[in-house]
């Protein structure tokens, strides 16, 4: 199987007790992704007490990306390169 050639980004809890840890770190090898281990919360992460972690995480990596993560109450929330020309619809 080829390695993607796009950015990747493996995001795994220390205190998951269905998937163990090596599992995730071997994906992440396995698809070249970097990855990034978060402790003190469970397997659904994002629903977990301790949300923000994840989401901290995963806005960092694209921050350092150059993707910027644009919200707006009117339209979902849609990820875009800094360094593009395209606009948000209705923009």
């Amino acid at each position: 199987m080829m390695k993607p050639t796009y950015p990747l980004l493996c995001v795994h809890s220390t205190h998951d007790r269905m998937v163990p840890v090596r599992s995730a770190r071997s994906t992440a090898r396995h698809h070249g992704a970097e990855a990034r281990e978060l402790a003190g919360i469970g397997h659904d992460m994002m629903l977990d007490h301790g949300w923000e972690q994840p989401w901290t995480a995963i806005s960092d990596w694209l921050k350092a990306l150059r993707v910027e993560v644009i919200s707006n109450e009117e339209k979902a929330t849609w990820l875009r390169a800094k360094t593009s020309s395209s606009r948000p619809p209705g923009e």
